[in-house]
């Protein structure tokens, strides 16, 4: 017995942790590690700008010249039909004194954060040259599809034509490697706890112990035994890979340990099931104080270990029904006088020829 529960907890532990390590790292793969480049911090844009050198970079830039928008991203709400700006495109104009080269390109910041950008517009459009600059973090990539369309069509209105120093480029504000930060802050933070866990197993895998609820059992039970158990276990029915019922005990695995309980001391068995968010599929059971354990069991195992109950055990009630519920609840000595199932019929006929 001590061999198998050795085994089952380092298999239980063992798969745990390479669950929370591959989940992990699928994590930090669908962030893109975007975490590496935030704890790097942005590149600074300064000097000359080299677009395809900088394409997918986590940048920053303070922001002092805005010529106006070229696009906007809305959501409606399906059950008002109302309908909210999300994200506001901008025409951005930079340009280094010291080399003396100038750009212009496109900023996508969200509805939230356009405020700084819609101040310097103001300030350019009242003929007072910003006072203040607004900064930008985030990724610098090459705009493509609609977007690159509204660009370039805003860029003819501004301008009749497409001027030369425009670049089909835009730094999308709170992005980390094409993602948004936010999303990439809750996929790391859930890889960091997924690799606790990993941790916890190890610790667990070394330091714990496979027999500590069979122990715990043992100092509770004066009349039980280890070489008892022992024998109940080795002799017992194996049902399904979880549950091992003797004459006397029932052993059932709940996560990485085996449990121990006395079934002669159980007046009621039944099965209980329910779907959805929180699922249950377990046999309920309760003793002569009313007091409920359930033994976590698919369908298949419960019954099998509901006909063993049945068949072996004849103090005890087998099978729910509302009524029998309701007589446990309000007249528990008339319940233990209903209990008859196969064990009780046997025990009786034996009984009358000795």
């Amino acid at each position: 017995m001590v061999e198998d529960l050795k085994y089952r907890y380092r298999n239980y532990n063992l798969k745990w942790i390479a669950i929370s390590v591959v989940v992990a790292i699928a994590m930090l793969v669908a962030s893109k590690f975007g975490i590496i480049a935030i704890l790097k911090g942005p590149v600074e844009l300064s000097g000359k700008w080299n677009p395809e050198e900088l394409e997918g970079k986590y940048v920053t830039l303070d922001v002092d010249l805005v010529f106006g928008t070229f696009a906007e991203e809305t959501s409606t709400n399906t059950k008002t039909n109302k309908t909210t700006t999300t994200s506001l495109c901008y025409l951005g104009g930079y340009f280094d004194e010291a080399s003396e080269y100038g750009v212009i390109y496109g900023i996508k910041v969200s509805n939230a954060n356009k405020d700084g950008l819609e101040s310097i517009m103001d300030d350019l459009y009242n003929d007072t040259y910003p006072s203040k600059t607004h900064k930008i973090t985030g990724t610098f990539k090459k705009m493509d599809g609609k977007i690159l369309q509204y660009y370039n069509e805003t860029l003819e209105e501004y301008f009749e034509v497409v001027p030369e120093d425009a670049i089909p480029y835009a730094i999308f504000d709170e992005e980390v490697n094409g993602m948004d930060i936010t999303l990439v802050y809750i996929l790391t933070a859930g890889a960091a706890i997924m690799f606790i866990v990993a941790i916890i197993g190890l610790i667990r895998l070394f330091a714990g112990s496979s027999d500590k609820y069979i122990k715990k059992f043992l100092d509770s039970n004066n009349k039980a035994s280890l070489s008892q158990l022992e024998l109940e276990f080795s002799k017992g029915k194996l049902i399904g890979k979880k549950i091992v019922a003797g004459r006397k005990y029932t052993f059932y695995q709940s996560g990485a340990y085996m449990h121990v309980v006395d079934h002669t001391e159980f007046v009621w068995a039944y099965y209980f099931s329910r779907s959805g968010k929180h699922s249950q599929s377990l046999v309920r059971t309760f003793n002569m104080n009313k007091k409920k354990l359930e033994i976590n069991a698919c369908k298949a195992d419960a019954g099998a270990l509901l006909q063993y109950y049945q068949e072996s055990q004849p103090q005890m009630m087998v099978g729910y029904d509302k009524d029998l519920e309701k007589c446990f609840n309000k007249d528990f000595q008339t319940f233990l006088g209903y209990c008859y199932n196969d064990a009780k019929a046997k025990q009786e006929t034996e009984d009358l020829f000795f």
